[in-house]
């Protein structure tokens, strides 16, 4: 019975969620692509079950259901245990030294209250979340762009995306908040709303708790882009364009050392060269990126920032192997690669002209995360999963610049 309230609460939030977009672009997809969502969340729980044998939503949602007995129990000692933080009311409580997993914790205990610590009803609200987030920026990117349609469209399909991006993960948060922070930041532009500035920064930082170099990249980036355009810098030459831009990004990342020690330029670069030997000792020689050595840290980051780059966008390649879910990764990648190229021969210069500013932010935006991530996180499965923060800004420029639009369209 407590199920089937937790089932009817998700059903009332997502009719509310349709009624507020339901005048959107793309209302006649927002049930199959839902749908599509809370299946990809079920799949994930499914996976994590059966192929590797436990994993992080796992364990989040077990510890998570510790914490739900002791709200079963007492309503005072379970505000208690996620206001104040007092884990020693529940008995082997893992992430007590790592804040972002408890707060991951706290969250499914939650969802859990209402679904009776159901795993699969968990995950549908967390896919619910996260489809909020791709839909409104999905509607934004059909409303903006001349063939901006068949991009968003995309990105409801897009295999590892809709899948990496549900279920109870970090990830499927992450993106809820990304791809809902950043076409309300453009809103606020237009509109100066207070509310909405006011929803940016609560967005962020709660972004922050969970993923804080998603967040830290992202604050950034927007940063950029607001004061490019305040000093029109698409109107000077590309060699002020490119020192303006450098300056700005330091300056920008400079303050970032403040909010967190990993985000410190003397901490940064031995985080990644840690995390990175961490991955190699875990991983096969298929499934690895192997990268050249050197002499110091950012050298090391620098003659390597190319394999990154590529091996973050396009990697695994190989078609020919047993493993069903590295076969079709490496099919999505192929499709990607060869828009890519085809995007880049077809890319229409009077559009990008007129929106230069926002393209040079989105790959800077790209490029940041998918070197940093690349280089720290050097299993190539692992980073089809992290890589969602910033993939689907991919499929959008690439799918503009092949300038794809249904047919009806061109009549």
């Amino acid at each position: 019975m407590h199920e089937l309230l937790g089932v009817l609460l998700l059903l009332s939030l997502v009719w509310l969620h349709f009624r507020a977009v339901e005048k959107s672009f793309l209302k006649l997809y927002y049930f199959p692509a839902l749908g599509l969502k809370l299946v990809a969340g079920v799949a994930v729980g499914l996976l994590y079950t059966y192929y590797y044998s436990g994993g992080d939503t796992w364990a989040y949602f077990n510890q998570a259901k510790l914490f739900a007995d002791v709200g079963f129990a007492s309503y005072s000692k379970f505000v208690n245990l996620f206001l104040k933080s007092n884990y020693e009311l529940v008995d082997g409580f893992a992430y007590i030294n790592q804040p972002r997993a408890a707060l991951m914790v706290k969250l499914v205990a939650i969802i859990n209250l209402l679904s009776n610590s159901s795993y699969w009803i968990t995950s549908l609200y967390f896919s619910f979340f996260s489809f909020i987030g791709i839909y409104k920026f999905s509607n934004w990117v059909a409303a903006k762009f001349e063939y901006g349609k068949i991009a968003a469209l995309a990105l409801f399909v897009w295999p590892s995306f809709i899948f990496w991006s549900s279920g109870i993960l970090k990830e499927a948060l992450a993106i809820g908040l990304i791809f809902w922070i950043i076409p309300t930041f453009f809103e606020m532009q237009k509109s100066m709303s207070v509310k909405k500035f006011i929803a940016i920064f609560l967005g962020l930082y709660f972004l922050f708790l969970i993923k804080y170099y998603f967040a830290m990249v992202l604050i950034v980036i927007l940063l950029l882009y607001s004061v490019s355009i305040a000093i029109k810098l698409d109107k000077k030459s590309p060699i002020q364009q490119i020192a303006l831009w450098l300056l700005m990004g330091v300056i920008g990342f400079a303050f970032g050392r403040l909010l967190h020690p990993n985000l410190r330029f003397e901490n940064i670069i031995g985080v990644i060269i840690e995390n990175n030997a961490a991955f190699l000792l875990k991983s096969n020689e298929v499934s690895s990126i192997h990268f050249l050595s050197a002499n110091t840290e950012w050298v090391w980051v620098i003659i390597n920032a190319p394999k990154a780059f590529f091996s973050s966008l396009f990697l695994p390649l190989n078609l020919f192997t047993k493993n069903f879910l590295q076969v079709t990764v490496a099919m999505e990648n192929w499709v990607l690669l060869l828009l890519a190229v085809r995007g880049l021969l077809m890319v229409n210069k009077q559009k990008l002209k007129s929106n230069y500013m926002l393209v040079i932010s989105a790959i800077s935006y790209v490029v940041i995360l998918a070197i940093f991530l690349a280089l720290s996180t050097p299993n190539l499965g692992t980073l089809t999963r992290y890589k969602v923060a910033f993939i689907p800004v991919v499929i959008v420029l690439v799918t503009l610049a092949n300038r794809l639009r249904f047919e009806k369209e061109k009549q």
